[in-house]
């Protein structure tokens, strides 16, 4: 099924070189996958790739090519933008989406807290809610409705 995953239309079409992908480092791990800042087409990024150890497991392969189909098809802007998809090899299967300069919530929040900035609600804390809302109700108005199954702050 992976090679098949492969063929899919819209992994094709989103198909960009992994030549052109610099990868750099390593911003985020988690059980299924690293993120990486990088650039392409002198644009900074986020690149996804599947742990090396799971990089064998077609099971795992699968999944993460079902993401990329997902996520090639979400158009929203309290969602990052989904830049491609590139590997040179399966072990180098990688997505390529919009780099959030400031990163995850959990990053920008522990910025204000080192920095003893207060987030109001009145200004901040309830324009976040709204923006997570927005993003939620999105997936949700989708068909097949899309449930995000993960959310936290590092998402």
């Amino acid at each position: 099924m992976g090679a098949s995953l492969l063929n899919d239309p819209i992994i094709i079409t989103n198909r960009i070189p992994y030549k052109d992908v610099r990868v750099g480092n390593c911003i985020s791990s988690g059980g299924f996958g690293l993120v990486y800042t990088g650039v392409y087409n002198r644009r900074r990024v986020a690149i996804k790739k599947i742990r090396p150890d799971h990089a064998g497991d077609i099971r795992h392969i699968e999944a993460f090519l079902k993401e990329v189909c997902l996520i090639a098809t979400l158009k929203h802007p309290r969602i990052v933008e989904f830049v491609g998809v590139a590997w040179d090899s399966l072990r180098n299967l990688s997505v390529v989406t919009e780099l959030m300069d400031r990163g995850d919530l959990r990053s920008v929040l522990h910025g204000c807290k080192q920095r003893r900035e207060r987030l109001s609600w009145s200004d901040h804390k309830t324009t976040i809610a709204l923006h997570i809302a927005e993003a939620l109700t999105y997936l949700h108005s989708l068909s097949p409705k899309v449930i995000h199954r993960d959310l936290k702050r590092r998402t």
